[in-house]
């Protein structure tokens, strides 16, 4: 190392793989209440096992509140599991934007610094296999620049 160069330390982005749908919406609830900026979502349908469920609901509705801002982007297909949900799409202060082609992945990112990443899956599927990272910020920062660039030139 030349002289005034810092070393470099990595440590583990504490990430934990994610199954169960009810352990996906605490996860995710809990962590859109944590949120002091931003949450945006990349997703397929707004499938309404979870943007209907009441505790994501009132997380969303908590964390707009609170000057959060919300933005989601999803593509629609003709699934009757996964059509959207009025509750969401009607939650005061949330910016959805539809996209003309599917995404390449189903992401969130909170505040720059937690990415949720879900394994490709078909849609209605009842399982979502998913990561979570916390304090992943460069990882949320690629989601973050991802998503702007759908919303530049995926929308309907």
């Amino acid at each position: 190392m030349g002289k005034g160069a810092k070393k470099m330390r990595f440590l583990s982005l504490g990430c934990g793989p994610n199954h169960d749908p009810e352990t996906t919406k605490q996860e995710c609830a809990s962590e859109f209440k944590k949120a002091k900026e931003s949450i945006r979502i990349v997703a397929g349908d707004l499938n309404a096992d979870f943007y209907s469920d009441k505790q994501i609901v009132d997380a969303l509705e908590h964390a707009i509140k609170k000057g959060v801002s919300v933005q989601i982007a999803y593509y629609p297909t003709s699934s009757q599991e996964g059509s959207p949900t009025s509750d969401t799409i009607n939650i005061p202060g949330v910016k959805v934007w539809e996209l003309q082609a599917p995404a390449e992945r189903h992401t969130m990112s909170i505040d720059g610094r937690v990415a949720r990443i879900e394994e490709r899956h078909a849609p209605g599927a009842t399982t979502t296999p998913a990561i979570i990272c916390r304090d992943a910020r460069l990882l949320a920062h690629q989601l973050d620049s991802k998503f702007e660039r759908l919303i530049e030139t995926g929308i309907k």
